[in-house]
């Protein structure tokens, strides 16, 4: 009986999703040159979960990146709290909410050009991303970031 009991309470302790939200880049191509502009779409795979309210920072590498624009028309998100901007070098604060929730596989948020401005290697990632869910009391909802490596000749 002990055998057989032990295996089912660790099943049981084992979380049955191990994330149910996605960041992510959508980019066209991962090499550019020196001195072009490209755009960095930012999406929300919801794995069917209704959320309302999500907040993080983007980091990017200034010393190869300028961050020209950043553009919010047709998000998911209706209002921003913090609409998507540079705070700082090398980073975009973002945070917003929608009323009643919403849920979908790459629910468009905000867009980002950049221009590169010299040659190198480096990463766009999320930081400190928090998904609240609909639920009523703003549960946090366990999210995976996937970062966007590129190169820029030159």
């Amino acid at each position: 009986m002990k055998k057989i009991f032990i295996p089912i309470l660790l099943l049981c302790l084992i979380p049955s999703v191990l994330f149910a939200a996605e960041m992510s880049f959508g980019v066209d191509k991962s090499s550019f040159p020196k001195g072009e502009e490209f755009l960095v779409k930012v999406y929300l795979d919801t794995d069917n979960v209704m959320v309302n309210a999500l907040e993080g920072v983007i980091t990017f590498p200034a010393d190869l990146l300028e961050l020209k624009e950043t553009r919010d028309g047709n998000s998911s998100i209706n209002f921003w709290i913090e609409k998507p901007a540079s705070v700082s070098s090398g980073e975009v604060l973002f945070s917003g909410i929608t009323a009643g929730g919403f849920s979908g596989d790459q629910r468009f948020l905000f867009s980002m050009i950049f221009e590169s401005k010299k040659g190198g290697e480096g990463l766009i990632d999320f930081k400190n991303v928090q998904v609240l869910q609909n639920d009523g009391v703003g549960t946090k909802v366990s999210t995976k970031t996937e970062p966007f490596s590129l190169v820029v000749s030159g």
